[in-house]
């Protein structure tokens, strides 16, 4: 067996907004309630980034305490869904985590339940913005040093990207 190549002390922190890029967020903000299925791939870009980042999701929701449960469930459930779906991705995530080899392969679903739980609960879900290597939001832009790309018309025109969709499928 080959050995895993050196990792940094820390990851890095890969943010991820809740609503809108987690949550699909169809209806905008309907008191804090947790509506929509999650945007699709969701489970494996998880799966995927848990690899390579310490993931913080994080949302205005993020403030308090019950919605951060709320969040936490609700993407443990992606998590084993997908840890179910693609066995070889969870493993990598599995083992990432743990900073080792992935030398324990699931044989039972109730092991699998379990490497999900362990994914899942390496996602933290903190109450404020931490200092991250790169936020996905749906509403954000990038910043180039150029602030003239920033005209007040063009920051109003802003849509993300489940209103440019809508917009589509209404026409």
């Amino acid at each position: 067996m080959s050995a895993e190549p050196s990792r940094p002390p820390r990851l890095p922190i890969l943010v991820l907004d809740f609503d809108g890029v987690v949550h699909a967020y169809s209806k905008g903000w309907q008191d804090g309630s947790i509506y929509d299925p999650p945007v699709p791939g969701t489970g494996e870009a998880l799966l995927k980034f848990l690899g390579y980042f310490q993931v913080s999701i994080f949302s205005t929701r993020s403030r308090r305490w019950l919605q951060r449960r709320k969040m936490r469930r609700y993407v443990g459930k992606i998590v084993e869904d997908a840890c179910f779906a693609n066995a070889k991705l969870a493993e990598k995530a599995w083992s990432a985590q743990r900073r080792r080899p992935m030398d324990w392969i699931p044989w039972t679903a109730g092991d699998t339940a379990e490497q999900a739980r362990e994914i899942a609960a390496a996602i933290r879900y903190p109450w404020f913005k931490p200092p991250a290597w790169v936020t996905i939001d749906d509403r954000a832009v990038t910043f180039q040093g150029d602030w003239s790309a920033f005209e007040p018309s063009a920051i109003w025109a802003f849509r993300p990207w489940m209103q440019v969709q809508s917009e589509k499928n209404s026409t």
